[in-house]
């Protein structure tokens, strides 16, 4: 429906999701309240940039013969809250294992939407390990994983991830506390790349 729209309008599809996009300070038309958090403008922007939007759009047109390729572009937003029944909260513990591997404990569960996938990345992105070395225990058992009010309406990349990235930071910390004491080393000229200690100024350095 927005692309006709677009398309009789004479507008970029991207362009007239932009215009009619909630932003934050928008009050919502169905029930009057304000928005305080509103992402989607920024995702288009960030969005068509990464993916070089008009470039491949541009490259699209004019095509001839029975195959030809596209681009298009489709998004949406919702609500995803618990208040005034409950307040968000999230909680997360990173253990470390003897083989550098770390093992990942979080309450917001995995129910088939991909949140352990998305909380390996965002650990292994923080901590500057790859991605394979980072295990989410999706059997957790609640007498000792933090507390997380479960899953529920799409909450978890958006409310655990600061309780991981807390947590990622501070197991971050503490590595390289260790390295910069072993390595004769001033811990602000170190850093996690890939797994690997390396010097600030020199990433390339092992």
């Amino acid at each position: 429906m927005l692309d006709d729209a677009a398309t009789a309008l004479g507008i970029d599809p991207v362009e007239i999701r932009l215009r009619n996009a909630a932003r934050e300070g928008d009050a919502n038309p169905l029930t009057g309240k304000r928005i305080y958090s509103a992402g989607l403008p920024e995702c288009l922007e960030k969005g068509r940039k990464i993916f070089e939007w008009e470039k491949r759009r541009a490259e699209c047109q004019n095509q001839q013969g029975n195959l030809r390729r596209g681009v298009g572009v489709a998004c949406f937003s919702y609500t995803s809250n618990t208040w005034p029944v409950g307040v968000e909260i999230a909680g997360a513990r990173l253990l470390m294992n003897q083989d550098g591997t770390i093992n990942v404990q979080s309450g917001a569960t995995e129910i088939g939407q991909g949140a352990d996938t998305v909380f390996s990345q965002m650990v292994a992105e923080t901590v500057g390990v790859p991605v394979s070395d980072v295990r989410v225990i999706s059997t957790q058992d609640t007498d000792v994983t933090p507390f997380d009010p479960g899953a529920f309406a799409s909450r978890q990349s958006y409310v655990a991830a600061p309780a991981l990235r807390s947590a990622a930071l501070l197991i971050k910390e503490k590595i390289i506390a260790h390295a910069a004491v072993m390595l004769h080393q001033s811990a602000m000229n170190l850093t996690l790349i890939k797994g690997h200690i390396v010097l600030v100024e020199r990433p390339e350095s092992r």
